[in-house]
């Protein structure tokens, strides 16, 4: 048996190299552009880059025939005219050739990629602020932001410039001597990007290099990143106890119980023993892996079964062009090919993220596998809610994550056991609209089919593939069907779950003490569980009938008649009903409306209808849980007076944990740029004229 010498060994190693994978990650990570790391070392480069800039654009009349401000003086009108700032060229030049670097792009590709970006940026820029179609490009970024893609992004920007007439259409040299220009002005004012031919006799490339002190501002600041940020993983001890905001956790690692602090809250924390208390009691319990259901997991995983919700391993092939090659499709049948492959693209792009998110939970189960036991440190958010660090492979995660886990340490299921995975395994399932003495019926029927479905998971009848919670649900069919065997004192060790009902509104009912929105989110004991989300839908139907039709003139786009025939369920309302707590606005909850209906049937003109609904949706919930949304109401004229008196809103919990929310404005300046229509934001320092690049030796 490993000593405890050698396993403190084994985890400071651990945490060696939590530290190394998060260094390495920001440094060869293709989004290191507009990283912390980054921005923060531009910062220091953007003033004298800018003036270099401003000169040129803007010269003064006896500097106008010296220099690069004469050679690319066209250019320099070409911008100057739609009155570029300086300041966001700046920026994406610094961008750009910090990316070229890093992805050791030739100095012409370079030129090249920059004059694509300053052109779609200033022509999205004056077409978002001015002009008969501001709200339409508006929307079209909004619609984006949550895009997957850069070069899918770009493409509908590109697309829909050209569609309303905003293009600029500059030519691909046009592009190139804007890029050119841009570049020669960054490298000759800065001092830290230069110029380097690579390569023998004729065959040379020119490429951009960083200077020695600026790779070393990027290394440091890649090292300190990492020290915050580091890329967290279980720990084979026990975690260090907190009896502070800064003394538990790991052994090596520095890390404070709350990511956020407010000035002077750190101190108001010295007194909340209970707080302490309960974080170290999540931190001592000890998991493993759960080898059973790991092993079917992997088999599917390598044949690519896509069973369980796990994604495809391969992408999604495009559509089939409906034109035969060599022809030109007319503009209709174009249209709709392109919309179908841009749906096939983001999900692609989609599938690229819930790829990597399974190879790294079964990634770290294959490495703990081998451990007795492993724990998860945890941390606060500054409400005082408990989070495991770590990411895939947590109590916390997703179906996959989750069900990979199980407890250490296992006791005898005995009678009141059975009965408890009975009911965890019809809530997994999604049978737990009814009482839990329905949902062991439920099991007790369904046995034969649960006992397949652990016995023999991927050549079965896969019952358990149509489960909520499909990983989940097996992993308890596997622990009910070796339970039956042995009987009452059959050791388990598997998490039972318990969730509770929009929590947010529980918190609001139990507060205002109000008996019916107690029993709307199940705070009280009923013999059926109450439904808030279906309560909520069937007063939306209600309260259609009292809302005045909109667009008589057009019957088939009435949005009441469209939801009267079509009805609103649960699924439909669930998220407003979840996020009304948190104070999500009518406008997010007819964008939450509108995002639902994308996914069920498609893209459509979902915004009016949606725009309809929303309102009545948040009347629906006030009457369901009218207490609550009193409750709300109250909290936001609060918030209002505290914004107007300019003070912050601050209370200490039952527990002791103070809680402040003090949200402060940056000083300096915010340059911002437009890439794929997503801002890239900048914040500068003020009054930073030089650029200097003094750094510590070592960290």
């Amino acid at each position: 048996m490993e000593s405890i010498d050698a396993k403190h060994e084994r985890q400071i190693e651990r945490e060696g190299q939590c530290y190394r994978d998060a260094r390495d990650g920001l440094l060869e990570s293709s989004t290191l552009v507009d990283s912390k790391v980054v921005i923060n070392v531009a910062e220091q480069l953007l003033a004298d880059a800018a003036a270099s800039i401003e000169t040129w654009l803007y010269p003064k009349p006896f500097e106008a025939s010296y220099g690069y401000a004469r050679k690319h003086g066209t250019t320099a009108g070409l911008l100057s005219n739609i009155e570029a700032d300086p300041k966001e060229l700046a920026w994406l030049a610094l961008r750009v050739a910090i990316s070229s670097v890093a992805r050791r792009q030739a100095w012409p590709s370079a030129c090249s990629a920059l004059g694509r970006y300053v052109e779609e940026h200033l022509a999205w820029t004056v077409a978002e602020s001015a002009g008969d179609h501001k709200q339409y490009f508006k929307a079209v970024a909004k619609s984006l932001k949550k895009s997957t893609s850069e070069h899918h992004s770009r493409a509908v920007v590109r697309h829909t410039l050209r569609k309303k007439n905003m293009a600029y259409s500059w030519t691909p040299k046009m592009q190139i001597q804007v890029g050119l220009a841009l570049l020669t002005c960054l490298v000759d004012s800065t001092g830290h990007i230069t110029q380097v031919r690579v390569g023998k006799l004729k065959k040379t490339k020119l490429f951009l290099e960083l200077s020695v002190e600026l790779q070393a501002a990027v290394a440091y600041g890649a090292d300190a990143e990492a020290l915050v940020h580091p890329r967290n993983t279980p720990m084979i001890l026990p975690p260090v106890k907190w009896t502070d905001t800064q003394d538990g956790g790991y052994l090596t690692i520095r890390q404070e119980l709350m990511n956020r602090y407010a000035e002077g809250q750190r101190a108001d924390m010295a007194v909340m023993p209970e707080v302490y208390d309960s974080i170290n009691k999540l931190q001592d319990t000890p998991w493993r892996v759960n080898e059973d259901l790991l092993v079917v997991l992997k088999e599917s995983w390598a044949n690519n079964d896509q069973i369980g919700g796990l994604p495809a391993r391969e992408n999604t092939p495009m559509p089939a062009k409906t034109w035969a090659e060599g022809e030109l499709p007319d503009t209709e049948e174009l249209t709709k090919w392109k919309r179908k492959a841009a749906r096939v693209h983001e999900e692609n792009a989609r599938l690229v993220s819930k790829r990597m998110a399974v190879d790294s939970a079964l990634r770290q189960a294959d490495e703990l596998l081998r451990e007795e036991d492993f724990y998860f440190v945890y941390m606060l958010d500054w409400r005082g809610r408990a989070y495991p660090l770590g990411a895939d492979l947590t109590p916390q995660t997703a179906d996959v994550g989750r069900s990979i886990l199980e407890f250490a340490e296992g006791k005898p299921i005995g009678d009141a056991g059975f009965y408890w995975l009975a009911v965890h395994l019809a809530n997994t399932f999604g049978f737990d609209k009814c009482s839990n003495a329905d949902r062991v019926k439920w099991v007790l029927k369904n046995e034969e089919r649960i006992s397949e479905s652990a016995t023999d998971p991927l050549d079965g009848g896969a019952f358990w593939t149509q489960a909520d919670k499909p990983w989940s649900f097996l992993a308890a069919c596997q622990e009910w069907t070796a339970a039956r065997v042995v009987g009452p004192s059959y050791v388990t060790h598997l998490p039972i779950a318990q969730d509770g009902s929009a929590n947010g509104l529980q918190h609001f009912a139990a507060l205002m003490r109000d008996q019916g929105s107690a029993e709307a989110v199940n705070l009280v004991k009923l013999d059926k569980p109450a439904d808030i989300y279906q309560r909520v839908a069937d007063r939306v139907t209600e309260l259609l009938d009292t809302y005045p039709l909109i667009a008589p003139e057009d019957p088939d786009n009435i949005p009441r008649t469209y939801w009267s025939n079509q009805g609103v369920d649960r699924g439909l309302v669930k998220r407003a009903v979840m996020t009304v707590p948190y104070g999500v606005t009518m406008y997010g909850i007819r964008d939450q409306l509108v995002t639902e209906m994308v996914k069920r049937e498609g893209q459509g003109d979902w915004m009016p209808r949606c725009t309809f609904l929303a309102p009545i949706v948040v009347e629906a919930i006030g009457d369901v849980v009218s207490a609550a949304s009193a409750a709300m109401e109250w909290l936001k004229a609060v918030a209002e007076a505290a914004k107007d008196a300019e003070a912050c809103l601050s209370w200490v919990t039952p527990v002791g944990l103070p809680v402040v929310q003090d949200y402060r404005k940056m000083a300096g300046t915010k340059v911002e740029v437009f890439i794929g229509a997503q801002h890239k934001r900048v914040n500068t320092k003020p009054k930073r004229a030089s650029t200097t690049m003094a750094f510590p030796t070592e960290l």
